[in-house]
């Protein structure tokens, strides 16, 4: 069962709906190979499909420790960090992609929203735990 924090709408739970319309966003755009031709296959579509699926991941993972001492505190702080620079990774592929003319700017735009509306809410997450734990 994920936990949820006092306020609903900073709640862990956000994150996790966030993070599923970040990764059917993500599928719908990539898999389009009027947007992604076959050939950025093997080189940037698999890396944002993989980045965006190992985001969840780690939120998912560090939502299911409930640390009960330093080391679980840390082990839950470093996947929130890696869902951090997950975050940071997907909003340079999406610029790469715009530079490219994969997509456009408003494509761009919705997306950078998605990721982060992810990234800020982990942050809030990991500041919340840092003054709980």
């Amino acid at each position: 069962m994920q936990r949820r924090m006092v306020n609903k709408e900073d709640s862990e739970m956000a994150v996790f709906s966030k993070c599923r319309d970040l990764i059917t966003y993500t599928l719908q755009m990539t898999n389009n190979t009027k947007r992604f031709p076959k050939s950025m296959r093997f080189t940037l579509v698999n890396r944002m499909q993989d980045k965006v699926m190992n985001l969840y991941e780690f939120i998912l993972e560090a939502n299911e420790i409930y640390p009960r001492n330093a080391s679980q505190k840390e082990n839950r702080a470093e996947k929130q960090r890696l869902a951090l620079t997950y975050c940071k990774e997907l909003l340079f592929y999406v610029d790469l992609s715009l530079q490219q003319g994969y997509i456009n700017e408003k494509s761009a735009e919705y997306w950078t929203k998605l990721i982060l509306n992810v990234k800020f809410l982990t942050a809030k997450w990991m500041k919340v735990d840092q003054q709980r734990f």
